[in-house]
């Protein structure tokens, strides 16, 4: 208690379900999440699921840590399915792909972001994720 801690979405899952048990509690039918079904989401204090929770280092400030427990979870579970991957693909790119876009190419993973309109491309550019490549999605032909 009173440690600094990440508070994401998913607040509580069953454990007992298919999902739960195969480590994508993320899909399970009972889950509870922070700002939904559990008040919190953005108070100063809350009370919150230890199991869900995780420490943030002092070497991060408030600000740098801010986005960690949203954006920065939702790009580390596709991260972490892909295992050691040598390419990654993103559609999309909001801030869950920008966070784990730096984090494969930390891994010195190859990066395929794909995205819609050419202002969407013009933020990965400014956010300089150095994206080896960027195919806008209106050229696909399905």
């Amino acid at each position: 208690m009173g440690d600094r801690v990440g508070v994401p979405w998913l607040d509580w899952t069953c454990e007992t379900c298919a999902y739960c048990k195969s480590g994508r509690e993320n899909l399970c039918e009972r889950a509870r999440f922070t700002g939904y079904q559990i008040n919190g989401g953005n108070a100063e204090y809350t009370v919150a699921d230890e199991r869900y929770c995780f420490p943030i280092p002092a070497a991060f400030t408030d600000v740098e840590a801010a986005p960690l427990p949203y954006a920065g979870l939702i790009g580390y579970r596709p991260l972490r399915m892909a295992g050691s991957a040598e390419r990654i693909g993103f559609y999309g790119f909001g801030a869950a792909a920008h966070i784990a876009i730096q984090i494969a190419r930390h891994q010195h993973q190859t990066v395929y972001a794909f995205t819609r309109p050419e202002p969407v491309r013009a933020l990965g550019v400014a956010l300089h994720c150095a994206l080896p490549r960027m195919v806008p999605t209106s050229h696909w032909s399905i």
